[in-house]
C-alpha cells in the first residue's frame, strides 16, 4: 500500500511540474506590455515587458538579450520564468527581426547594431521601468553586444550564457566548416579583453561539456578574477532556482 501510495505521489508531481513547464514555455500576448522604441539611427525596436505578481516583486529588472539567431518570441519562457519568481523581465526585439531591415541575421555582427539596441533597450527600460536594480542575461553572441555595452555603462548585474569569450575561436571553427563568419575583425580584436574591464558585477554560465572546451590560455586567464559557475544543459527547475540566489550575490 505504501509503495502505491508513494507511486502516485511521485506521478502528482511529475504531473505538476509538467503543468508548471508548459505554462511558461507558452506565451501570450496578455503575459507582457507591448512597446515601441527607435534607436539614435531611426530603427525602430518592440519591447516587451513582462511585470510580475506586486506580492511577489523583488525591485528588481532583467534585461533578456537572446544571441542574432534567435527572435524575440524564443526567450518568452525565460521573461516569463523570471516573471513568476518575482522580476521585471524585458525582452526587445533586434533590427535585423524588422521585415524592412537592410540587415539579416548573418550580417549582424559585421556592425555595431547589436550593441546599439541593446543600450536602446536600457535607456528605454531606465526611463520608462521601475526598479531599485537592473541587470542584464544575455545568451551566447548576444554575450558579445553586452560586453560592448557594460564597457560604457553601468549596470547591478550581468549573467553571460554560453558567452563567446574570444569570437577569434568562433571565426575558425566557422571556417573549418567551410561556413561564412558572421563576425567582423574590429569587433574581434576588443575581446576578451572587455571582459576584463568590466565593471559591473559578471556571472559566467556554461554547461559542462562548453567548459571543458575552454581555451585554457585565454578564457581561464580572466574567468579566476571572475566569478562563475556551471547549469546543466537542459533547463530544469534547479536553473531557475539557482538564478535569484545568483543574483542574490550581487
Amino acid at each position: 500500500m505504501k509503495i502505491v501510495t508513494l507511486t502516485l505521489l511521485l506521478l502528482l508531481i511529475s504531473c505538476s511540474l509538467k503543468r508548471k513547464h508548459d505554462s511558461f514555455s507558452q506565451v501570450s500576448s496578455e503575459d507582457y506590455l507591448q512597446y515601441h522604441t527607435p534607436t539614435f539611427d531611426r530603427a525602430n525596436l518592440e519591447i516587451r515587458l513582462f511585470l510580475p505578481n506586486p506580492e511577489k516583486d523583488l525591485k528588481t529588472a532583467v534585461i533578456i538579450a537572446g544571441d542574432n539567431h534567435q527572435t524575440i518570441k524564443d526567450h518568452g519562457s525565460t521573461a516569463k520564468h523570471y516573471q513568476y519568481l518575482g522580476y521585471t523581465s524585458i525582452l526587445f526585439s533586434y533590427r535585423s527581426e524588422s521585415e524592412n531591415s537592410p540587415l539579416d541575421a548573418s550580417q549582424y555582427y559585421y556592425t555595431n547594431t547589436p550593441t546599439i539596441d541593446l543600450m536602446t533597450a536600457v535607456a528605454w527600460v531606465k526611463q520608462n521601468v521601475q526598479y531599485d536594480r537592473l541587470g542584464l542575461h544575455c545568451f551566447q553572441n548576444a554575450s558579445m553586444a553586452g560586453a560592448l555595452a557594460l564597457a560604457k555603462i553601468n549596470l547591478s548585474f550581468a549573467i553571460f550564457e554560453s558567452p563567446i569569450i574570444n569570437p577569434w575561436n568562433e571565426i575558425q571553427k566557422k571556417k573549418a566548416k567551410m561556413e561564412a563568419d558572421t563576425i567582423c575583425a574590429k569587433i574581434c580584436d576588443q575581446f576578451p579583453q572587455v571582459f576584463l574591464n568590466l565593471q559591473t558585477p559578471t556571472y559566467f554560465v556554461f554547461n559542462q561539456t562548453e567548459y571543458d572546451e575552454l581555451d585554457q590560455n585565454v578564457e581561464n586567464h580572466f574567468l579566476r578574477k571572475m566569478d562563475k559557475t556551471l547549469f546543466p544543459k537542459k533547463r530544469t527547475w534547479n536553473y531557475w532556482d539557482s538564478i535569484p540566489k545568483v543574483i542574490a550575490r550581487f
